[in-house]
């Protein structure tokens, strides 16, 4: 369970900071959340396909509240450059990130959005 707590938080960041690479980056967490799930536990028949949903449904919903804002801010480049760097981690260190940006591009998209004024620490429900 702690698995799926942190790999979560590593959705959350990747979703909120990637709005334009949805489908790279949403298959990249929920390739690494299953592969560290089943690390820890026997996932039953049938509910692999339920945590694909949940991934999904949690990276749809917090995309919709974060691409226009990219766009308005004209940080859509520096959110894809770090998707970029993210979807080349390994999954060991995608976890390890506990989604903190760990490289420098990562780092200077966070700044830009800080700048800009948005909050990537917290998830947008709603536009």
């Amino acid at each position: 369970m702690k698995t799926l707590l942190g790999l979560s938080l590593v959705l959350l960041f990747c979703a909120n900071a990637h709005a334009f690479d949805y489908d790279k980056m949403c298959t990249k967490v929920k390739s690494c959340a299953l592969e560290e799930i089943k690390k820890t536990t026997e996932v039953p028949e049938g509910m692999e396909q339920v945590f694909e949903q949940l991934f999904d449904a949690q990276c749809a919903t917090i995309l919709t509240a974060y691409t226009q804002k990219f766009e308005d801010a004209n940080i859509e480049a520096q959110a894809n450059a770090c998707a970029d760097t993210i979807f080349e981690m390994s999954c060991e260190d995608l976890v390890a990130s506990k989604g903190e940006p760990t490289s420098q591009v990562c780092k200077d998209f966070e700044a830009a959005a800080k700048e800009a004024g948005i909050d990537l620490d917290a998830p947008q429900l709603s536009q």
